[in-house]
């Protein structure tokens, strides 16, 4: 409600493919092109899709108006305000990390508890993948193959063995074919019937949902579930632990999570997410949250994950306020100079040169007699042809880029396109069978990659 009332009356999907969509470093982003790309898309487009693909027009035009102006982007300040993001998120993870390890190892009686609920189990597999073509004939003799073996283990032969003899995932017969504990919801609807296999007992053939390939399934036993437990376990366990430390952090320090905070996360959360000024987010004895940590943040998702914030419940923000709010509270304990230190430097700087090397080459084989906007549609143009990848920036190089050139969002006419392609994308598509509407962002996201070399984000 709050962006609709500040950007205008709603427009008219027809009207809306002849204005801007975005402008970003004095280009536009026309409802024409936005509306060809989600047309022209395998499933029916979503509001999702449609901002991902504004994500990357604007971050492709920034990125190329810098590199032809050769405006600094490996310059010292650049360069902290690129990894700072992900430099606080690599010594907190790395805190826990190390917090981790000094766990008690998992007793045998946290193992008997698990295994006395029955909601993770222990599975052994065999594994048979296609090594060469795949087509109708290698995938019959795969098959035929994968019965062979099953055939074999339903005379009695020892799956152990099997596994040893046919498997074709190395790694895995390193481990004699136990896989990690999984529960019923980590194993998925279409595996629900092997995940109610009575212990040692051998499951049908089925299609590997990641590869070529077949795979035959057993249960383990109690006892040989054990190691399987205690490896699945153990992490669930530490994950515990530093959410009550950190939990106990937040209570000691007393984080207060602004009235308008929620409100303002959405609104922020919309493309082209500009910083606006304002109170903190969040306050705590001794520290406050900002807005610019908040958008720094937000920018740090993936656009799908960025968009769902625009109406995600209260609950769901006040925990993505609080996690912001407990590490900037736990960065002076695990830290004791200014991020980026030394170190997060020599680490990322490196690669982050070699991603701005690729990105410059990358810009310079678009048409420079196309503008700055006109050569990042071009360039989504060749990504949605499955001929080039998005050009992904690293770290917080959106974030930097956007600070220096504010891109604008037409909120109206984003809406307008976005419900006008979905009609005309079900007119184009009418007789396609195996277009689908999965609601999902495309794939891969645009936008807002990680640093290179970087670590996962902490628990």
């Amino acid at each position: 409600m709050l962006v609709a009332s500040c950007s205008g009356g709603a427009v008219a999907p027809e009207k809306a493919r002849t204005m801007p969509v975005a402008d970003a470093a004095g280009s536009s982003l026309s409802g024409e092109v936005l509306d060809k790309w989600l047309v022209a898309a395998k499933d029916a487009p979503t509001r999702v899709e449609a901002s991902g693909l504004v994500s990357a027009w604007i971050n492709g035009t920034l990125l190329i108006d810098a590199i032809r102006k050769n405006t600094p982007l490996d310059d010292p300040a650049t360069v902290d305000s690129v990894i700072m993001e992900t430099a606080a998120r690599t010594v907190v993870g790395q805190y826990f990390a190390d917090r981790d390890q000094k766990m008690p190892p998992v007793a045998d009686r946290q193992v008997d508890s698990v295994l006395d609920i029955d909601q993770a189990r222990v599975f052994q597999q065999i594994v048979v993948r296609i090594k060469g073509k795949v087509d109708s004939a290698s995938v019959m003799a795969l098959r035929a193959r994968a019965q062979a073996i099953r055939k074999k283990l339903e005379g009695g032969a020892d799956f152990t063995a099997m596994v040893k003899q046919e498997s074709d995932d190395t790694a895995g017969r390193t481990t004699n074919g136990f896989l990690p504990a999984l529960t019923a919801a980590e194993m998925g609807a279409k595996l629900a019937p092997i995940f109610e296999l009575a212990p040692n007992t051998i499951s049908p053939i089925v299609a590997s949902p990641v590869s070529p390939a077949f795979i035959i399934l057993r249960r383990a036993t109690r006892p040989e579930s054990r190691n399987g437990i205690k490896a699945w376990l153990a992490p669930r366990l530490a994950r515990r632990a530093d959410s009550l430390y950190m939990d106990s952090v937040a209570v000691a320090k007393k984080i207060v999570v602004a009235a308008d905070a929620r409100l303002r996360v959405r609104a922020m959360a919309h493309e082209p997410v500009n910083l606006t000024d304002g109170p903190p987010f969040a306050t705590w004895d001794g520290g406050s949250l900002t807005p610019a940590a908040v958008r720094n943040a937000t920018l740090s998702l993936s656009p799908m994950d960025r968009f769902a914030l625009t109406d995600a419940p209260d609950t769901v923000i006040t925990q993505f306020l609080f996690g912001l709010a407990r590490r900037d509270i736990l960065l002076p304990i695990v830290v004791t100079e200014p991020l980026p230190t030394a170190g997060v430097r020599a680490r990322y700087l490196p690669a982050y040169r070699r991603v701005l090397d690729s990105l410059r080459a990358a810009v310079s084989r678009l048409p420079a007699k196309l503008t700055s906007g006109e050569a990042a549609a071009m360039q989504i143009d060749s990504v949605l042809a499955q001929r080039a990848p998005f050009l992904q920036l690293p770290g917080a190089l959106q974030a930097v880029l956007r600070a220096k050139s504010p891109p604008t969002l037409h909120q109206p006419v984003f809406d307008a396109v976005a419900r006008g392609a979905v009609p005309r994308w079900q007119m184009v598509h009418k007789d396609d069978s195996s277009s689908t509407n999965t609601g999902k962002a495309i794939k891969p996201a645009p936008g807002g990659a990680p640093t290179p070399g970087a670590a996962k984000p902490p628990k």
